[in-house]
């Protein structure tokens, strides 16, 4: 069942917010969450490394979508969220299968089945109320449910879990959640030693919040947090492995810090690197950095 939908800003707001890449199909497949456009777009990509102008296929959302997090799920299965909903889609191969008019509906006038202009809407495998996602992760299972998908929600103040069964149904019922606590962000996951951790950034309290989970689910408080400074407003989070260090893209601030993570997996309460302000022939530059990347040196 789709209905039609026509967002005039399609073409040109897409608005990328998140990425998730699937190296395991053909040369891979780049999916972009658009917040502008409401759509989610998969990108084959090519021999040479390049994508196309245009989007190999696409989920598209309704107008209110606003999709702002991505998960792979399985081969089969994406998580996209955004402003009100988290969704699953179906993929094959990569790729998202066409919608289809509803049974009912009333057959109208409509361009060739595409990602632009107006267009049916994707219908979802399965999907549940939202307040704002701002981050999603995957854990996978090995038995059913196939795994727990956690979220960062702006508007509760808090992180949740979510299961979801082989179907690609996901559960309307949390499975954890911790208790509200701020503008969570980005949020990483990392073993230290028989541990599993889940780092998260907190907006507008200043902070990285650090949480030890109990058999894959979240506890009520984290274990370790950074000194307050609301001025930063922390987004990005990246690990260095190597050195273990995190590091955080500090909007508010326009800088990078990087924190040590200790041997219990908790981190230091301040900084113990950080970057300088950029500067162009003297002057300041007011940037907001909000993600950041960990690249090997060759």
């Amino acid at each position: 069942m789709s209905e039609q939908e026509g967002d005039p800003r399609a073409d040109h707001d897409l608005d990328p917010v998140d990425f998730a890449l699937d190296p395991t199909i053909g040369n891979g497949i780049l999916y972009v969450a658009g917040r502008g456009s409401n759509r989610v777009d998969a990108y084959a990509i090519a021999d040479d490394g390049t994508i196309g102008a245009t989007p190999t296929s696409c989920i598209i959302g309704p107008g209110d979508a606003e999709y702002t997090a991505l998960s792979l799920l399985t081969r089969d299965f994406v998580a996209a969220s955004g402003r009100s909903r988290i969704e699953i889609f179906r993929r094959v191969e990569g790729l998202f299968p066409l919608p289809t008019p509803a049974p009912s509906s009333t057959p109208t006038p409509a361009p060739t089945p595409g990602c632009f202009g107006g267009q049916l809407v994707t219908q979802a495998v399965s999907s549940i109320g939202a307040a704002i996602v701002t981050d999603t992760f995957f854990l996978p299972s090995t038995s059913a449910p196939i795994g727990e998908l956690f979220v960062s929600e702006e508007v509760s103040q808090r992180l949740f879990t979510f299961n979801i069964d082989p179907g690609g149904i996901i559960n309307a019922n949390e499975t954890s959640s911790t208790k509200r606590d701020g503008f969570y962000q980005d949020i990483r996951l990392r073993n230290v030693g028989s541990d599993t951790l889940l780092y998260a950034s907190v907006f507008q309290e200043g902070r990285l919040s650090v949480f030890r989970l109990a058999n894959g689910l979240l506890p009520n408080e984290a274990f370790s947090k950074t000194e307050k400074d609301p001025k930063t407003l922390p987004v990005g989070l990246a690990f260095d492995d190597p050195t273990s260090t995190l590091y955080v893209a500090e909007g508010g601030i326009g800088r990078i810090d990087g924190f040590r993570i200790q041997a219990d997996g908790s981190l230091a309460p301040e900084p113990a690197t950080s970057t300088v302000s950029v500067t162009v022939d003297g002057r300041e530059i007011d940037a907001f950095p909000s993600d950041i990347a960990i690249v090997p040196a060759p």
